[in-house]
């Protein structure tokens, strides 16, 4: 056949063998990793936190071709006003690879790393760089977006020991706002989670006396009211959880 054709089914390095066949003699090739098959792809992670606090969003990447660097453009902008921390590999597939910054535009929420080495490093699939941001001092509601996304004329693009390639996927992550972990019933706010009469006294004072806002709505909704509303009903379910029935609250939405 002049022109062999072969559809794979999986991506990676096929080896191809060739028979040539003449009236004296057969001649044989192999060509070890011949065949290059891309279907490398680019992960952002998910990441929930409070007020103040910083959030690890992970970058996995999933090579079939050892790979031995990673251009990654990165844009985190949206509605929490999100701060960049710093980036890093430690712990991570990448470990061991120097970063290079490219670009940092604190003002436009986006940024581009390169990591490179020259030692590949094996084909797999897991986190290659973690960003860390800082959620604002105030609960804000909505999803904000971290994608993996080209600009000034630089593209998402992994360098495998064949080349560099585009990824052919790239999924998105989302950072959220939330106070509220575990079960609620944490209304004053106590650093060890304890659900307790000083707990039963904030919402009383919340409801009835000083009407002050609650540092976490969220934790002091015990009946799990798909509307998120506090009130009395909360207060009884409380009373309740702590002095009659003991039963379990519900958990955070």
């Amino acid at each position: 056949m002049a022109a062999p054709q072969h559809t794979y089914s999986e991506a990676g390095l096929y080896t191809v063998n060739l028979e040539l066949q003449t009236t004296t003699d057969t001649f044989n090739v192999n060509g070890q990793g011949f065949i290059a098959v891309h279907a490398e792809s680019l992960l952002v992670s998910d990441a929930q936190g409070g007020t103040f606090e910083e959030v690890r969003v992970d970058i996995a990447a999933a090579n079939h071709i050892p790979a031995n660097g990673f251009t990654l453009p990165v844009i985190w902008q949206g509605p929490l006003f999100l701060t960049y921390d710093s980036v890093s590999t430690q712990g991570l597939r990448t470990e061991g690879m120097s970063i290079t910054e490219l670009n940092l535009n604190l003002t436009d929420r986006r940024g581009i790393w390169k990591l490179s080495s020259p030692s590949a490093i094996p084909p797999g699939n897991g986190p290659v760089l973690s960003l860390f941001l800082k959620l604002p001092a105030i609960q804000l509601p909505g999803v904000n977006d971290v994608v993996i996304e080209g600009f000034g004329l630089i593209e998402p693009t992994i360098s495998l020991t064949r080349g560099d390639v585009a990824p052919v996927a790239i999924d998105t992550g989302q950072v959220t706002m939330g106070c509220c972990i575990g079960n609620t019933g944490n209304v004053n706010g106590d650093a060890q989670d304890i659900v307790d009469v000083a707990d039963l006294t904030t919402l009383v004072d919340n409801l009835f006396i000083s009407f002050t806002p609650l540092s976490c709505a969220a934790e002091a909704n015990v009946n799990g009211d798909p509307d998120g509303v506090v009130d009395v009903s909360d207060l009884t379910l409380l009373i309740d959880h702590l002095f009659i029935s003991f039963s379990p609250l519900a958990a955070c939405q």
